[in-house]
């Protein structure tokens, strides 16, 4: 009953029905005090993490374009479709891209995942981003160019592409204004790396940037002092790091023995709730080496380097500053590639101020990470072999183990295979094996391509269960390779080798000044010695001249030839004598020896004065019996005297003036 007053009347009735005419009445009041309100359960939000999203990972640099499609824009693609279908559900409030968003750092890249991100903004498409998701990138380490070896890497990119204007959209789409973030661009000694923070529903985000280019951590001035201020600030407090390299000690993945005291000397670790990374994940790469360790993020100075490595990337990492809890969340690049189920969306709920989980995952689908390398790599086998035509090695791999069976259909366009090459691979466990990354070579002979390209698209099929009939797992990469034009020279000999351009830059062991010219040693007849290995890629046009300067007694041969597609010229010297500081120039006319014509041009200088002694031309063969053969002819007939008569008239008379000139043979050899 309600509270309030209350009479009561009753009648009394005996055992035969008589009814009392008059009721007794009692009266009551009711007063009571009301039941208190439930209190409302406290609110629950989360945010979400992806990492190492690699987008361009499988073309060569500068060849990803921004319209190509391909496992890893796909893949990504479905993140951001299962991001934003759990939006509500999750109560997601915004996500963190935990840096290697690209596999260069090359703009392209860069801005063909932005375009795919910037959906979480307005996942309808519809220009109204009230139901959309900010975003945070982090930058990595393979978002900053290689620049050079002196000058570092080169953050420009990165910057160009997440702006200030960026940044503000994301923050204004979070809800906060500009008093609850800010960059260190007023107070960083050079104004270019990526470090922010902000404060949202009681904790300070704190974002830094250890990044350079090369696997390991750097402790920039500017980021340490960017990550003092907050720590050792007490109006700070709740705070969470985000950084693409992770709070350990590593010596080729995190930060080294010597950084780690500067570290744990800033104060204010105990207000580190978290600290989320990314950069540390599995591995394949045919031509590199992981990494000097064996249990991720432990350092051990007797492991042996290898690769491919399959690891669970999704881990808390122990004895850290402090205690604090560094997570690290499996790659986009990688995703669940084992028999394990790994997933690479981190959801992390937030509930009063506090992390209360962070170990939510989302995706889950297993993966098969195609890739394929086209190499043109044949330059020796065209140098010392009759073959008139380029050719190209093509080796696909998929690094996986989730999967029980693998076919490779890879189709080659603008070349004489139009048909499709399908390789199936039928043996059970073969996916399944620790060293084996499924693969295959192909060798392709381009006799009729049609111009300096080709295109190359491989699909790979994935069979995750011996009972399915059909694959359940289709990936696919498709690549446009251009294939340069070369001018190697190759020298097997006791001398030292520059090549000059026509413009007079050179490259030899210890200087380079033309642009995409290479210098290698090179053993490419494992005799334990090693030669002399230049490729000029994509010559200019003009003569190149080869410089060779004696630094033993003994012959050398020379290999040599500028290739096209649409032809190979060669020059070969065989056996040749040469001594100590002796020097032998040769100048190139390469369309002199496409047309059958003595191109060659040899001057030696055979003290090393200064000065060539002989001088003369070959056609595209030059052995020791050639060489003998001009050395004894120019010795027969060392001079030869040019007798210029000059006949001037001074003051009317006129007066003769004889001059002798002498001057050392040439001789031809053809």
């Amino acid at each position: 009953l309600p509270n309030g007053d209350y009479i009561f009347r009753v009648r009394a009735k005996d055992s035969s029905g008589n009814i009392d005419p008059t009721p007794a009445e009692r009266s009551l009041t009711i007063s009571m005090e009301p039941e208190p309100e439930p209190e409302p359960e406290p609110e629950s939000w989360t945010f979400a993490i992806i990492t190492d999203l690699h987008i361009g990972r499988g073309y060569n640099y500068y060849e990803y374009q921004l319209d190509d499609e391909y496992y890893l824009t796909e893949r990504l693609g479905n993140a951001f479709q299962e991001i934003s279908e759990n939006k509500d559900e999750k109560n997601i409030k915004f996500v963190v891209v935990l840096g290697d968003i690209s596999e260069h750092g090359d703009s392209i890249e860069l801005l063909k995942a932005k375009n795919i991100l910037d959906k979480l903004n307005n996942p309808d498409g519809n220009e109204n981003t009230e139901d959309g998701i900010p975003y945070f990138p982090i930058i990595g380490n393979h978002d900053v160019q290689t620049k050079s070896l002196l000058e570092g890497g080169d953050w420009s990119s990165f910057n160009l592409v997440f702006n200030d204007s960026f940044f503000e959209q994301q923050f204004q789409l979070l809800g906060i204004d500009k008093s609850e973030w800010s960059d260190d661009n007023d107070e960083a000694i050079e104004d270019k790396y990526v470090n922010y923070a902000f404060s949202y529903r009681g904790f300070n985000f704190i974002s830094l940037d250890f990044v350079q280019d090369g696997s390991s951590a750097e402790l920039y001035d500017d980021t340490r002092n960017w990550l003092r201020k907050y720590l050792e600030d007490p109006n700070y407090q709740n705070i969470v790091l985000f950084s693409h390299h992770p709070f350990i000690h590593n010596e080729f993945l995190a930060f080294d023995f010597l950084e780690k005291p500067n570290l744990e000397s800033i104060n204010g670790w105990d207000k580190v709730n978290a600290s989320f990374a990314g950069h540390i994940h599995g591995y394949y790469d045919k031509d590199k080496l992981f990494s000097l360790i064996n249990e991720p993020g432990l350092y051990n100075p007797l492991a042996i380097p290898f690769s491919p490595i399959f690891m669970n990337a999704n881990k808390r990492y122990h004895d850290t500053i402090n205690n604090i809890p560094v997570i690290t969340t499996e790659a986009l690049l990688v995703g669940s590639n084992e028999e394990i189920e790994k997933r690479i969306i981190r959801i992390v709920e937030i509930e009063e101020n506090k992390i209360k989980n962070y170990n939510q995952f989302l995706g889950t689908d297993n993966v098969l990470n195609p890739s394929l390398k086209v190499d043109d790599h044949n330059v020796f086998n065209l140098l010392m072999s009759g073959k008139n035509f380029r050719y190209i090695t093509v080796e696909c791999y998929a690094f996986t183990r989730a999967v029980y069976k693998l076919k490779y259909e890879i189709i080659f366009e603008n070349t004489i295979k139009k048909s499709p090459i399908i390789i199936e691979d039928n043996e059970d466990t073969d996916a399944l094996e620790y060293e084996k990354i499924v693969k295959f070579d192909h060798v392709i002979y381009l006799p009729s391509l049609d111009g300096n390209s080709i295109n190359v698209n491989l699909t790979v099929y994935g069979w995750s269960s011996k009972e399915l009939e059909d694959p359940d797992i289709v990936e696919h990469i498709n690549i446009t390779y251009n294939l340069p034009n070369l001018m190697p020279f190759l020298g097997m000999s006791p001398v030292n080798m520059t090549v000059i351009d026509p413009e007079g830059r050179i490259i030899n062991e210890t200087i380079n000044e033309i642009p995409d010219a290479k210098y290698q040693l090179v053993d490419i007849d494992n005799d334990g010695h090693f030669e002399d290995l230049i490729v000029i890629t994509n010559p200019m046009e003009g003569n190149y001249i080869l410089r060779l300067t004696g630094i033993d007694i003994g012959t050398y041969t020379i290999l040599s030839g500028t290739f096209s597609q649409e032809e190979l010229i060669k020059f070969n010297a065989t056996d040749i004598p040469i001594s100590i500081n002796e020097l032998h120039q040769f100048t190139f006319n390469w369309n002199a020896i496409s047309e059958g014509e003595e191109g060659i041009r040899i001057q030696i200088d055979s003290d090393g004065d200064g000065n060539f002694d002989y001088d003369f031309y070959s056609d595209s063969e030059f052995n020791y019996d050639e060489y003998l053969e001009a050395i004894e002819d120019a010795e027969k007939f060392p001079l030869a005297i040019i007798i210029i008569v000059i006949i001037s008239i001074v003051g009317g008379i006129g007066i003769v003036t004889v001059t002798a000139v002498l001057l050392r043979k040439r001789k031809r050899i053809s």
